[in-house]
């Protein structure tokens, strides 16, 4: 979670795979990144790194001009201060009501250290929030949210203040989601032995009655009108019909290997522009692509986020550098299904982060601009192509 909110602030795209704990973590792949099976492990192009904390390190240094580790020497040391004093203050054991209030007692000296320091102090170290602030709040989420009553609370108002501020950042909730803070104290699972004695007692009864209600009309009735509904959600699915059809225009685009501009003129006889449009994305904060690899991932993030938008768009994402300019330019070409960017803006919340333009058809300037978005493969406006990456 950490390294999450991290890259966050950093604008660094992390893919998170589903992962079967327990079963992928001892598979001979996993164990030579981490030998000791755990989780997490970060993928490189140079290798993997284990260990939450050293994995939020490096994806906070992938920027220094944000400062998350600091922006002099003192704070550097500051962040490093408070990542190590906040190793010790969370671990994993057993359900156990007698563990839980002495580590809830032995808790009680660090959080008044923390609230005397936070009570002159508006971040851990310096005036912003670092990786110092990720790491302590990441690890005081979980007794928050289900351990730490209000009057557990009370005596830390300064703990309090911060957390809330800390929590409440965009960067931090897009991760966490909502934090609500615990009303009460969690009551504790019951102990594993007791549930498996109840188990073992009355399957074989439960499962014949089971059986013999089988017959009756409850199933399928209840599936079949979920998988409507949730097809009828989709206001794209409601829209009226057009002829263009995406997936062959997808598959005329993917058969070609040398001409590429020759698609267009293959492209426009079928166009509707009643049930599509054409628009043109630049991204807002190209000044900010100082480094080419994480406008990689930037750019590679935004087309992962699109994915719901598979059946209703196509696009092709271009990585632009001028010689003269010391960053990189993100520009892109895309067809959606309406006359509206909004079914983007919706599903891909990183496409707030760019001016999208669309498409005036009868504008030969702009056709040519599109073309040349789809379709270049040296240079889109004068500027070199990096890299592209195309969404179909």
């Amino acid at each position: 979670m950490m390294a999450l909110i991290a890259a966050q602030y950093n604008n660094v795209y992390i893919h998170v795979p589903k992962f079967e704990m327990g079963v992928e973590n001892k598979s001979e792949e996993f164990l030579k990144m981490n030998p000791n099976g755990k989780v997490p492990v970060l993928k490189t192009p140079e290798g993997a790194i284990f260990e939450s904390t050293a994995i939020a390190r490096y994806v906070a240094r992938m920027r220094n001009d944000t400062g998350l580790l600091g922006r002099t020497f003192f704070e550097e040391g500051k962040v490093d201060q408070w990542i190590d004093w906040a190793t010790f203050i969370m671990g994993f054991a057993p359900p156990n009501p007698k563990m839980v209030e002495q580590s809830k007692e032995a808790l009680k000296r660090p959080l008044a250290a923390l609230n005397t320091y936070l009570a002159s102090h508006t971040f851990l170290a310096g005036e912003r929030i670092t990786l110092a602030d990720i790491v302590v709040v990441c690890q005081l989420l979980y007794g928050m949210k289900f351990l730490f009553a209000p009057e557990y609370r009370a005596p830390y108002p300064s703990v309090m203040r911060w957390f809330e501020t800390c929590v409440n950042q965009p960067q931090f909730a897009c991760v966490m989601g909502p934090v609500d803070l615990a009303t009460e104290q969690m009551a504790l699972p019951a102990a594993p032995k007791k549930e498996k004695a109840k188990k073992e007692e009355k399957p074989k009864k439960e499962e014949k009655a089971k059986k013999e209600e089988k017959p009756k009309e409850e199933k399928p009735k209840e599936e079949k009108p979920a998988a409507s509904q949730a097809k009828a959600k989709n206001p794209l699915e409601l829209l009226p019909p057009s002829p263009f059809d995406l997936d062959n225009w997808k598959r005329i685009y993917s058969n070609t290997h040398s001409d590429f501009y020759s698609v267009m003129d293959k492209f426009w006889p079928m166009y509707d522009q009643e049930g599509w449009s054409c628009w043109i994305c630049d991204y807002m904060y190209n000044e900010e692509n100082t480094r080419g690899f994480m406008t990689a991932n930037l750019v590679s993030g935004f087309i992962q986020r699109s994915d719901s938008l598979r059946k209703y768009a196509f696009g092709n994402m271009n990585i632009l550098k001028d010689a003269n300019e010391p960053f990189y330019r993100v520009m892109g070409g895309w067809l959606i299904r309406g006359t509206a960017i909004q079914p983007m803006l919706d599903e891909n919340p990183d496409a707030a982060y760019y001016n999208w333009r669309k498409v005036d058809v009868t504008n030969e300037d702009d056709k040519k601009l599109l073309a040349d978005l789809w379709c270049a493969s040296e240079t889109i406006q004068g500027k070199e192509i990096n890299s592209n990456e195309v969404f179909k």
